[in-house]
């Protein structure tokens, strides 16, 4: 990418270029890589169809249609360098989605295609560069207003607590994370995504593996009868999301020194524990958080609270996504609100003490010596 006054900008910036030049019916793109292999007498190509891009989950669009591409519509990933693209590596059923409907990379500079990237033969464009360039400098101060004010706005972000490992297993050295109040996403965020203030609901469920979850949708449309919703943690995140180094060194530790339970000598030798490579760190982001609310043994059925509206349809769809895929999924604030007046209503909670964004302190003062 440009150096620079440039270099700050996150893809957000690319995001905004490509939705207001499709506005205009000026968006063109060069096709740079088909099917893996480059192209050396490239054209532009005029983009006739997109979806607005909203958000910044995977993938960043959602369609998009390129006059002349026999892949007709697909989802596209943007990225300032295609060898940023990462996806591949986390094999998720996300990615498999990706490949399986041509998704494609659409780059502000292609540099080179990712390792072990070429096995999937994957279609990349590349944006003018120069004409994002002009566009920025147009729009510079909005742009940098909106990359400053992007988080005025709170989120709600769903995660999943696996009960053999990181959240709830913890030493007498290194405690379980929802008592030491740190945790590290599975899918890469940064600060546009995840913030201070924001709230993280970490889920935990029983009864079923998630494989016999998705085994029973397949087959017969339905979740699994006997997976039930367990217990969940309503937090509100108390720092910014740092890169490992820069935490450790905040706190004055070694990066390599175990920060959770996985880390630990004993949860390496723990057989219940998926363990990273020997030597190689494994989880290279960190957040605190503070636990608001703590529902426990909740046994609500997940199947039967798919059915009750179509908003915990798709609500029951995103915890077997973060449940399958150790990710995290943002919900809206109507989802969340209606989420939590139902266990509300069911478990005879005081609706009033679960709503989001509440200013309430943690009593359990559990964050004591973290950073903030």
């Amino acid at each position: 990418m440009p150096s620079g006054q440039w270099s700050f900008f996150t893809e957000y910036a690319i995001y905004d270029y490509i939705n207001h030049r499709f506005k205009e019916n000026q968006l063109y793109i060069n096709k740079i890589v088909d099917s893996g292999k480059h192209i050396y007498n490239t054209k532009q190509l005029k983009v006739v169809e997109l979806e607005n891009i909203n958000d910044s989950f995977f993938p960043d669009v959602k369609g998009i249609k390129i006059k002349g591409d026999s892949k007709y519509k697909r989802p596209a990933e943007i990225k300032f360098l295609t060898s940023s693209f990462k996806y591949h590596l986390e094999k998720t059923d996300d990615f498999q989605e990706f490949i399986k409907n041509n998704g494609c990379i659409i780059s502000l500079r292609h540099d080179k295609i990712p390792t072990s990237l070429h096995n999937y033969n994957i279609d990349v464009f590349q944006l003018d560069i120069n004409d994002f360039i002009g566009y920025s400098r147009e729009n510079f101060v909005r742009l940098l207003n909106r990359q400053i004010n992007y988080h005025n706005d709170k989120k709600i972000w769903l995660m999943y607590a696996p009960s053999e490992r990181n959240f709830y297993k913890g030493t007498s050295e290194v405690p379980p994370a929802y008592l030491s109040g740190r945790w590290c996403p599975s899918n890469k965020l940064n600060n546009f995504d995840l913030s201070k203030d924001d709230k993280v609901i970490f889920i935990n469920t029983k009864g079923s593996s998630w494989q016999n979850v998705k085994k029973k949708l397949n087959s017969d449309g339905v979740f699994y009868e006997k997976w039930l919703l367990n217990e969940i943690f309503i937090c509100t995140v108390t720092s910014p999301i740092r890169s490992r180094k820069e935490y450790c060194d905040i706190l004055g530790k070694d990066i390599h020194e175990p920060l959770w339970y996985d880390e630990t000598i004993e949860g390496k030798k723990d057989r219940r524990v998926k363990n990273g490579k020997e030597n190689v760190i494994r989880w290279n982001e960190v957040f605190e958080f503070r636990v608001d609310t703590r529902l426990s043994n909740l046994n609500i059925n997940l199947n039967e609270f798919s059915y009750e509206n179509k908003v915990f349809h798709k609500l029951v769809h995103i915890i077997l996504n973060v449940f399958a895929d150790s990710t995290s999924r943002e919900i809206d604030q109507e989802t969340y609100s209606l989420f939590i007046e139902y266990i509300a209503k069911i478990q005879n909670y005081k609706t009033n003490n679960l709503l989001p964004l509440m200013n309430e302190e943690n009593n359990l003062n559990l964050n004591q010596g973290n950073i903030h």
